[in-house]
């Protein structure tokens, strides 16, 4: 988390923090993936381990698959992810994915829509619990983590705490009246 001082004058705010959760070391952001997905997909995983899943299934257009594939190798937990086709090039991993990692690739879409529905298949077939997305309660408490960085950083809670748009979840900023 850093102050801006040049976007809170714009805004007409008296303080602004902003809470950067991709990869750029020089503000501390180091999200492997650099993708804020990195703060949900772990708490994801860790937390279907815990109930005694043995894997999950998910849909996603990029930096969902990104974070989870990254998770689901360093932890060893099996995960199916449902891609549109086109979307493939967004499937950058800083590491070589391990075996628990399974890609589905729906051939020829561009369709994030179809990837849910092929995904809520999968899920159904073969009795694989679904991720959740943004009604999964481990991805909201992942994104806890930047109000915590705030606080960490601050030494104080914010007045009011906006949040991005992905999955109905993502931090982005904090500040007061």
């Amino acid at each position: 988390a850093y102050r801006s001082e040049r976007l809170a004058k714009y805004l007409g705010l008296r303080d602004l923090a902003i809470g950067f959760s991709g990869y750029a070391p020089e503000v501390g952001a180091r999200n492997p993936t650099g993708t804020f997905k990195d703060f949900e997909a772990l708490p994801t995983l860790l937390y279907r381990r815990g109930v005694g899943a043995e894997g999950i299934v998910l849909a996603s257009a990029g930096s969902t698959a990104r974070a989870f594939a990254y998770a689901a190798g360093l932890l060893g937990f099996r995960t199916y992810i449902v891609v549109p086709e086109a979307m493939l090039g967004a499937l950058w991993l800083p590491v070589r994915p391990s075996e628990s990692v399974r890609l589905i690739v729906l051939d020829g879409s561009a369709d994030y829509s179809g990837a849910i529905e092929a995904a809520g298949a999968v899920s159904s077939l073969f009795s694989i619990p679904a991720e959740g997305g943004a009604r999964n309660v481990a991805r909201r408490d992942g994104m806890g983590t930047a109000l915590l960085e705030y606080a960490r950083v601050f030494r104080k809670l914010p007045d009011h705490y906006v949040q991005a748009v992905g999955s109905g979840t993502g931090g982005i900023a904090v500040w007061e009246a």
